[in-house]
C-alpha cells in the first residue's frame, strides 16, 4: 500500500526526475497530461484561467507536473513555422515554480490529423508515399527547431504525442510504421537526451507491437497505458521497467469504482509494486469536462494517503 505519510524530502521537480531515473522518491509523483480549463474553472469557481489559476489548482491537487501545449495558427494544410508557436507562461512555470514542466509536441499523425483529418491524411501514406515522406521530414524539422528553443530555456521534459494505435492494435502494420514514421522519432529523442532531459512518448491504444521500437529510440517513458486496450502495466514493468518510466493507469472505470474496496485494493497493489520509482500516477486521458472530479479526488487520496501533503513544499 502506498504510504506518503512520511516527511517529504524532495520538491515536485526533484521527485519526478528521480522516478524517471528509477531512483526511489519520497512519494509517488502525480500528474495529468491535460487539464481542461473548464475543470479548473469549476473547481476554483472562476471564469478566466491563466497562470495563477492553473498553478493554484495544481498546488491544491498536490500535482507534481504541468504539461504545456503550444498555441499556434495553421493556414490551410501548411505546418506553422517554429517561431509561430507560443508556449503560454513557460518561463513562469520554469522560473517561478518548482513544478516539473513538460511540453507536449505533436508527431506525424498528430499534425496530419489536425491539418487534414484522419480520413484524408492516412490514405496519403498509400496513395502518395513520397508526399507522405516529405511531410514526415517537415514535421521532424519543425520539432527539432522547437526543441532547440525548449532546451535552451531549460525545459524539464518533453512529450512527443502521436496516436499510432486503436484500442485493439496499431493503425497500420508495424512494418509500415517502422518504414515511414518511427525513424523520425530517433533524431528528436537524441536531441532531447543530448543534455539529459527526459522525453516521453504518448499514444492512445495498444502499442505493444512497437514497444521495443520505443525503447530502442531512447525514450525515457511512456504515457497512457490503458488496460482496456491490452496495455497491462505490470507486464510492461516486467519487460521494460528498467528502461522506461510508466505514467498513467487510472481510467474512468477506476474513478467510478472508487468506493469498491476490492477494485481500489487492486490499484494499490499495482502502485506498491513500483516502490516509488519508475512510475507516475495519473489518468490515461487527462481531466476533461464531465469527469467526476469528486470521485477522482477521493481516489487520489485513497491511493496516496494523501497527495496534498505536498503542500508543505508549495507553501514554503
Amino acid at each position: 500500500m502506498v504510504d506518503c505519510n512520511t516527511p517529504l524530502k524532495y520538491s515536485p521537480r526533484e521527485r519526478v526526475m528521480r522516478v524517471i531515473r528509477h531512483a526511489q522518491a519520497d512519494c509517488i509523483p502525480v500528474g495529468e497530461i491535460f487539464i481542461d480549463d473548464s475543470v479548473i474553472a469549476g473547481y476554483l469557481d472562476c471564469s478566466q484561467i491563466g497562470f495563477k489559476e492553473r498553478l493554484t489548482f495544481i498546488n491544491k491537487m498536490g500535482y507534481d507536473i504541468v504539461c504545456l501545449s503550444p498555441q499556434y495558427h495553421c493556414y490551410g494544410s501548411d505546418l506553422p513555422a517554429a517561431q509561430d508557436l507560443v508556449f503560454p507562461h513557460l518561463e513562469n512555470w520554469l522560473l517561478d515554480t518548482d513544478i516539473f514542466t513538460f511540453v507536449m509536441l505533436d508527431g506525424i499523425m498528430g499534425w496530419g490529423n489536425k491539418l487534414w483529418g484522419f480520413n484524408n491524411f492516412m490514405p496519403l501514406l498509400y496513395r502518395s508515399p513520397l508526399s507522405f515522406e516529405a511531410f514526415v521530414e517537415q514535421v521532424e524539422k519543425l520539432n527539432l527547431e522547437i526543441l532547440d528553443y525548449l532546451l535552451d530555456v531549460g525545459i524539464n521534459g518533453v512529450i512527443i504525442a502521436d496516436d499510432l494505435a486503436y484500442q485493439r492494435g496499431l493503425i497500420t502494420s508495424p512494418a509500415v510504421l517502422r518504414k515511414y514514421i518511427l525513424p523520425s522519432l530517433a533524431p528528436q529523442v537524441r536531441k532531447v537526451n543530448s543534455n539529459g532531459t527526459p522525453v516521453f512518448f504518448h499514444s492512445d491504444g495498444n502499442i505493444n507491437e512497437i514497444m521495443d521500437d520505443i525503447v530502442e529510440a531512447g525514450f525515457s517513458g511512456i504515457h497512457y497505458i490503458d488496460h482496456h486496450a491490452g496495455m497491462d502495466i505490470l507486464d510492461l514493468q516486467s519487460k521494460y521497467g528498467k528502461q522506461l518510466c510508466l505514467w498513467g493507469t487510472i481510467d474512468v472505470e477506476d474513478i467510478e469504482n472508487v468506493n469498491d474496496r476490492k477494485h481500489v485494493q487492486k490499484l494499490q497493489t499495482v502502485i506498491s509494486n513500483f516502490e516509488r520509482k519508475g512510475f507516475i500516477l495519473g489518468t490515461s486521458c487527462g481531466l476533461f469536462k464531465g469527469i467526476d472530479f469528486n470521485k477522482l479526488m477521493d481516489l487520489y487520496e485513497t491511493l496516496l494517503k494523501p497527495p496534498n501533503m505536498k503542500e508543505e513544499y508549495y507553501n514554503k
